[in-house]
């Protein structure tokens, strides 16, 4: 159901009210991009990407709005304006432990966007921009904002374009799955931005994430139909149950 890296780095974690939306784009201190650095990306990417600027606020402003097929983003912290704000981490994938002080350039959806920024046609270019913006030097890390993932520009490249050529939707990436203090309940986070739902698996073992990714991916990408069972990767069945008024889907192991 998913592959083996989208099944690592499960934290154990309190959870927060997501802090912010859109993509962090994160560069170490004094390393953030200008205006003119976009400006020489941008330069340099194929016609058929469809990217330009399309406002330029005063350089001490520090942003920048990008049109991608007709749709709007803003692009803001850029240097030598103050960094913009770095969201809340709940999970960390493919980074070293001992990463700096980090700043962040955040690319998040344009003011007229706001109201249907999880609609997919706007996420898929949303995320199209994001993944331009991963050819800028210094790059260190990407955060999505809403599910407080933060990974590796290559993790993040890989994943969310697998899944914009049409692979699995990155569980986790723009879903965290973080696994409750006894080690036995593994529950999405960020799920809500996508669909009024949330998924939990309870009972511990290497399946959980497998599961989860498999169930996250079924709800964003496929009709929103609930499974009463499902399998994983090694034949065992999860039965599953959906409380619609809490909007919460649960596996459980079958005995």
């Amino acid at each position: 159901m998913t592959s083996h890296d989208q099944a690592e780095g499960v934290i154990v974690a309190e959870v927060p009210e997501p802090v912010g939306s859109g993509v962090a784009l994160l560069f170490a201190q004094g390393s953030r991009p200008s205006a003119e650095e976009i400006d020489g990306l941008l330069a340099g990417l194929p016609a058929g990407r469809m990217l330009s600027v399309s406002h330029r606020a005063e350089a001490d402003l520090g942003d920048l709005e990008l049109l991608c097929r007709g749709l709007s983003f803003d692009l803001q912290g850029l240097a030598p304006a103050r960094s913009a704000a770095v969201p809340v981490v709940m999970q960390r994938l493919e980074l070293d432990d001992d990463e700096p002080q980090l700043e962040a350039v955040t690319l998040m959806a344009g003011r007229h966007l706001e109201g249907g920024a999880h609609l997919l046609p706007v996420l898929r270019t949303h995320l199209d921009v994001a993944l331009a913006l991963t050819g800028l030097s210094g790059l260190k890390a990407v955060i999505w904002a809403r599910s407080g993932v933060m990974m590796s520009p290559e993790h993040f490249a890989r994943i969310v374009g697998g899944w914009l050529e049409g692979g699995p939707f990155p569980v986790p990436g723009l879903v965290a799955l973080l696994r409750d203090a006894e080690g036995g309940l593994l529950s999405s986070y960020g799920l809500s931005f996508f669909t009024p739902r949330q998924v939990r698996v309870e009972g511990s073992c290497e399946a959980q994430a497998e599961v989860a990714a498999a169930l996250i991916g079924r709800l964003v990408d496929g009709d929103g139909h609930v499974p009463a069972w499902i399998t994983d990767n090694d034949g065992g069945v999860w039965n599953v149950s959906w409380v619609a008024e809490q909007g919460l889907v649960t596996a459980r192991r079958s005995a």
